[in-house]
């Protein structure tokens, strides 16, 4: 089952978005799924997840770490025969939170279904759907509002590490930091004035976003799986 259209617009969206150094960043990370629920299945969650909050303003998605993430769990799959076809009902537990603090911030269950000729193809239909993408955008939305909140509480943190980082001279180390900190939020013009700063010691046509994501791929941090969550 191949989605070329999905695909394509997600690269764009995510090309144009690399751009913003004041997005909200929300790392897709993988979480421990029942045996049988086939790998591309569990691609295909969390291509929709990313599709879900490059749609949504001032939110940018990544399979790289970072400290705040989206993760799915799909949990009470049914399969009836209707007709021809083959009727997949399935519940997708969503989780926002920090792995930092090992925390969860926002979570929600959906009830999806799909249709389609095979139990598979069926269970991909109802993960890959109008309906779903909605859904999944609402569930975002709500949880980039806390997320906001959470800023606003404690961006002085993250301006206190990026002055310890400059002070020894890690400017790339400085400018993850103070990028982290999203427009919407009370220190943004603080965080912003910071970056020139620094930034203006790199002598480098960079962006202060894409030089703070080049500090933290280089520290080669693994993604890691949720596993702290509490579901039944």
């Amino acid at each position: 089952m191949r989605f070329p259209l999905f695909t394509f617009a997600l690269c764009l969206s995510m090309i144009a978005k690399a751009q913003d150094s004041c997005l909200i960043q929300l790392m897709v990370a993988p979480m421990e799924q029942e045996e049988s629920i086939p790998k591309n299945v569990i691609d295909m969650l969390e291509d929709r997840l990313i599709y879900a909050i490059n749609s949504v303003d001032n939110m940018s998605a990544s399979k790289d770490y970072g400290q705040f993430f989206i993760s799915g769990k799909i949990v009470n799959i049914e399969n009836e025969l209707l007709d021809t076809k083959i009727v997949a009902r399935t519940t997708v537990m969503l989780y926002m939170g920090d792995v930092k603090r090992k925390s969860i911030m926002s979570s929600e269950s959906f009830e999806l279904s799909g249709i389609a000729n095979s139990e598979g193809s069926a269970l991909l239909s109802s993960i890959y759907n109008s309906k779903t993408d909605r859904k999944f955008r609402t569930f975002v939305t709500t949880g980039r509002e806390k997320l906001i909140e959470y800023f606003d509480k404690n961006y002085k943190q993250y301006i206190d590490s990026a002055l310890i980082a400059e002070a020894k001279g890690c400017h790339e180390e400085a400018l993850y930091y103070l990028t982290m900190i999203p427009s919407k939020c009370k220190g943004y013009a603080e965080a912003k004035e910071a970056s020139d700063r620094i930034l203006r010691k790199c002598n480098t046509q960079k962006s202060a976003a894409t030089i703070g994501k080049d500090w933290i791929r280089k520290q080669q941090c693994p993604r890691p799986t949720i596993d702290f969550v509490k579901y039944k």
